[in-house]
């Protein structure tokens, strides 16, 4: 069985903008709380419990008729991959396991003015010409995430390579999350690392998030 969906979100909104030195600015945004966007996504069942799935996901700018991402035409998501019992391999241009822990905690959902991509040390939301394996769900709510970035630049495969992934587990009640991010400057000099922690906690009536990141630059090799 094949099965291909189109999706998509429009958010608009009027925002004022005071407080920095050039004084303040009224606007319309264009994904002030969710990014404006169109997406494709499809699976294919391949028998024997395993599917072959894609998506591909274009950033609008529904203020200027433009495209987000720095006009990339799928800047979102673009990738392919495989899933089975044993998990998720996908391969393209990916959320990164750090975005996804941060995300999760983030009462605003990464938007708004709330957003902790404000407040918190950021590595980048996503990865380029990335392998990312996704477990399943084991023991009742543990889960993990690898994912890998080739540099792609000649001479040295260490230029510009990422490294993330995470673990956490989840229930009905609470959920915990550890992720790491390790990104190796395009000159092969630099190390930036960013760890977080983030957890959240389900009280029915209301829901509280926490959230602990570290961020530094390790020079050298």
């Amino acid at each position: 069985q094949t099965a291909v969906n189109v999706y998509g979100i429009v958010d608009m909104g009027l925002v004022r903008e005071q407080g920095n030195a050039a004084g303040s600015v009224n606007k319309l945004t264009s994904g002030a709380q969710s990014g404006s966007r169109i997406g494709f996504k499809g699976t294919e069942d391949l028998g024997e419990n395993m599917k072959a799935l894609f998506v591909l996901e274009t950033g609008i700018a529904a203020d200027s008729g433009g495209f987000n991402q720095n006009g990339l035409a799928f800047g979102r998501q673009s990738f392919v991959g495989l899933q089975n019992d044993f998990g998720t391999l996908t391969l393209g241009r990916q959320y990164t396991p750090y975005f996804l822990t941060l995300n999760a905690a983030d009462p605003f959902a990464s938007g708004l003015a709330g957003s902790s991509g404000n407040l918190m040390a950021n590595s980048g939301i996503r990865m380029n010409n990335t392998i990312k394996y996704a477990s399943p769900i084991f023991m009742g709510g543990a889960t993990a995430e690898l994912a890998y970035g080739f540099g792609e630049l000649t001479g040295n495969n260490d230029k510009g390579r990422l490294i993330s992934g995470s673990i956490g587990y989840a229930n009905d009640l609470f959920s915990l999350r550890l992720a790491h991010h390790n990104k190796r400057n395009a000159a092969d000099t630099a190390n930036s690392k960013n760890t977080i922690l983030s957890g959240t906690w389900d009280f029915q009536v209301a829901k509280a998030g926490e959230q602990v990141a570290v961020a530094r630059v390790a020079r050298g090799h």
